[in-house]
């Protein structure tokens, strides 16, 4: 009996805890809402002060005009031109990977782009490991701040959407307790943050950034979306969480897809989503730099790791893979597709020489394949993957000196690799889009991909689109198909730079950064408009309820004054 009480006292002491966090949170933010709300009001009193005294003048005596009467709050952009977008992005893992790396991009792109409104951008994260990052979080480009890193991200292996979410939902906690004056939230992968966030931050747009329905993602589900019964309870657990997330996704202001592919998708799984995300307007395409980033000779100088690479990838006719050791990723596919292109008499290690249809002969160059991408050993998947894919290609009598497996490649590697091979190869199924082919075009390099999902909108299939157009081939999935893809782009080097050409022209129109990063700040800067326009008004009918007050104590003070006159 005395434990239960204890229990219950303990209980009603957290609770009451949690409670006074929560609460000192909110009145955080409300007086950042009111702050905003006073500028805000100041900047249209000033701005119509004018205005409302032509008024009067025109009016005569009829009353005149009231300066705080809401003439039109709808240009509620134009009040506080000076004051910076102040934007903070949640996001699980900053590691290195697709998602990843349009974060940065996206953060990045905010602060170089200033011609519509100074920003200040913080991304707000779980994890982030600065030995597995993207240069751009490390080096202070872009401010990161971990929260919630404390909560473990699983339980003896299970669990793991369990963890994300509670880490998640204390991550946005943090965030609108460290930065209650933010204008706009930029949400991915975790839909979950977004009801905590709107609880503790209601008055503050959110943008939901969706790569892919998260439940979608989850490994344990068949191709046609249904789930396996692993362990008793399994099912009624995800289904939960599915329910959560489509619950938590009504909490977003604006919703974006980073593909029509995925925007069809997320339709299929969510329909009661179909008239918040456009087919078009809510199409942001993820971005990347046409200025490519090259590896300085001082930096080949002094680095003798990174100049055999180099010699070792310029040397050969290079294949290259660029994706996390996952299954899904199905890296398996080009470690299988390689063996079947080095069995190809023309490219058997025994051969002399290789055709170019361009006329004449010329030596044969070894073919090599490297795999390379984010490897955490944290993650048991990764540790497995990687040691099953290495296995593998042992299997299949693949020579150690052909293939090379790379795990978190910094920059400069990546620069290599990307600027002196031969081609990309990208073998994940039903990608959401792929940042990887985008990457590998803006060096004018050729892509070799899966005909479904994102590289069909990204990269193109020059055999069977308009050639002009496109950046590299598609392929089934399956590794016949794939090596002779491959062949084609091995065998005449002149093809190849023509495709990777196509590509870099494709991305140039399509996925440039500054168009990418123009388009997100113009949907920012419009929720932000909106959100303050409902400031404005809610500030104004303020204004008017301390004039009627003052007003209707006007005739009572005058009255006592003619009295008093009156008695004397």
């Amino acid at each position: 009996m005395h434990v239960m009480l204890l229990g219950l006292v303990y209980a009603f002491g957290a609770a009451c805890i949690v409670n006074y966090f929560f609460m000192f949170v909110r009145i955080r933010t409300t007086e950042a809402y009111a702050q905003r709300r006073e500028k805000l009001v100041a900047a249209y009193l000033k701005t119509h002060q004018e205005g409302a005294r032509q008024e009067d003048a025109t009016a005569g005596n009829r009353g005149g005009t009231d300066a705080t009467a809401p003439h039109n709050t709808s240009g509620a952009e134009e009040l506080l031109p000076d004051e910076p977008l102040r934007v903070v992005f949640l996001h699980p893992d900053l590691g290195i990977g697709g998602a990843e790396r349009l974060i940065v991009d996206a953060a990045v792109g905010l602060m170089k782009n200033q011609s519509l409104r100074s920003v200040e951008v913080v991304i707000v994260t779980n994890h982030h490991d600065p030995s597995r990052a993207f240069k751009e979080t490390v080096d202070g480009t872009v401010r990161v701040v971990v929260r919630g890193s404390g909560f473990p991200q699983s339980v003896f292996g299970r669990g793991k959407v369990l963890c994300a979410t509670i880490r998640m939902a204390f991550a946005a906690f943090a965030t609108c307790w460290a930065f209650p004056g933010t204008n706009c939230f930029v949400v991915d992968q975790v839909a979950a943050a977004m009801p905590m966030l709107k609880f503790c931050a209601g008055k503050t747009p959110i943008l939901f950034y969706s790569h892919f329905p998260d439940q979608l993602c989850d490994p344990n589900r068949n191709e046609d979306g249904t789930l396996r019964d692993r362990i008793p309870g399994h099912q009624t657990y995800r289904s939960f969480f599915d329910a959560v997330e489509v619950w938590s996704l009504r909490f977003a202001t604006s919703v974006v897809c980073n593909s029509k592919f995925s925007r069809q998708v997320m339709l299929q799984t969510f329909p009661e989503m179909a008239e918040k995300v456009d087919a078009e307007r809510d199409i942001f395409y993820p971005p990347v730099s046409m200025e490519v980033h090259r590896v300085p000779m001082e930096t080949l100088e002094q680095s003798g790791a990174l100049r055999e690479l180099r010699d070792a990838v310029m040397g050969s006719i290079t294949f290259v893979s660029i994706n996390r050791y996952e299954r899904k990723k199905n890296l398996t596919l080009a470690v299988e597709a390689f063996a079947r292109l080095l069995a190809m008499d023309e490219f058997k290690p025994a051969s002399t020489s290789e055709g170019n249809s361009g006329g004449g002969t010329q030596l044969r160059r070894r073919l090599l394949l490297v795999v390379a991408g984010g490897y955490d050993p944290r993650l048991a998947e990764n540790v497995q993957y990687a040691a099953e894919l290495e296995a593998y290609a042992a299997e299949l009598m693949v020579p150690s000196d052909h293939i090379r497996f790379m795990r978190n490649i910094n920059e400069d590697e990546k620069a290599v690799l990307l600027s002196s091979m031969r081609a990309l190869v990208y073998t994940p199924s039903n990608e959401h889009f792929g940042i990887v082919p985008v990457e590998a075009m803006a060096y004018g390099k050729p892509v070799v991909a899966i005909a479904n999902g994102g590289p069909c909108e990204s990269v193109g299939d020059a055999e069977k689109e308009d050639p002009s157009t496109c950046g590299g081939l598609l392929s089934a999935p399956e590794a016949s198909a794939f090596a002779d893809k491959m062949a084609r782009l091995a065998r005449v080097a002149s093809y190849a730079e023509k495709v990777g050409a196509q590509g870099r022209a494709r991305i140039l129109q399509q996925f440039s950064m500054e168009t990418f990063s123009s388009k997100l700040v113009r949907r920012l800067v419009a929720l932000t408009v909106e959100s303050d326009s409902d400031h404005l008004k809610e500030g104004l009918k303020e204004v008017h309820m301390k004039a009627d007050k003052a007003a209707a104590r006007a005739p009572t003070a005058s009255s006592s004054s003619a009295e008093k006159v009156k008695a004397d």
